[in-house]
């Protein structure tokens, strides 16, 4: 009888530690998966930032001389500089300085600068003249098109940050979690506007 008590006690505690070990191993895969998904987002950020910074220097900045007698004539006003271009500056290099995985200061910085850039776009589609411009309209189109794979790409992220949120407060995963240092992730809840 003593027996058969003890095995059954072997086989309850075994049972608890497996399940205990599956369910944080869920933790962990879907972890990988926060990671893999957050890194597809920070490529596109940063080639979304690229297409910015080509945007703001060739179009948003002032008109540069191109000769010494020249400077005089094309030297911009204050009034001809956009109230963004210095802003935009400080918010792309604070994004590029950034530690790639820190979601909160990112989604902080990125807003800012989305705001910024929308802003920017919007003096420079007030000249006529600029609809006409090839390069321009090519710029947009890539641009429209990183606007969709990151709206795409967030969309995924954050249902993978509910995911593992969830997985963080059942049962056995908060024990593991508090020894092990895991912790809830917040999520990227911004939408990515055409220019």
């Amino acid at each position: 009888m003593g027996y058969v008590i003890f095995l059954t006690a072997v086989f309850v505690i075994a049972g608890i530690v497996i399940w205990c070990f599956l369910s944080f191993h869920n933790v962990l895969s879907n972890r990988r998966f926060l990671n893999a998904a957050w890194g597809r987002i920070h490529r596109l950020l940063m080639g979304r930032n690229e297409m910015m910074a080509h945007f703001q220097e060739n179009w948003a900045a002032p008109a540069k001389p191109t000769t010494v007698e020249g400077a005089v004539a094309t030297q911009p006003s204050q009034a001809d500089e956009s109230p963004y271009i210095t802003a935009f500056q400080d918010l792309l290099a604070e994004d590029a300085t950034e530690e790639w995985d820190d979601v909160v200061l990112r989604r902080e910085i990125r807003v800012e600068l989305e705001d910024v850039a929308h802003k920017l776009f919007s003096d420079v589609l007030a000249k006529p003249e600029i609809l006409n411009d090839g390069e321009f309209n090519r710029l947009r189109l890539m641009l429209e098109e990183n606007s969709k794979a990151l709206n795409q790409e967030v969309k995924g992220f954050n249902k993978i940050v509910a995911r593992y949120n969830l997985l963080l407060l059942q049962t056995p995963n908060q024990f593991m979690a508090r020894h092990f240092g895991a912790s809830t992730i917040d999520n990227f809840p911004i939408e990515f506007k055409v220019f």
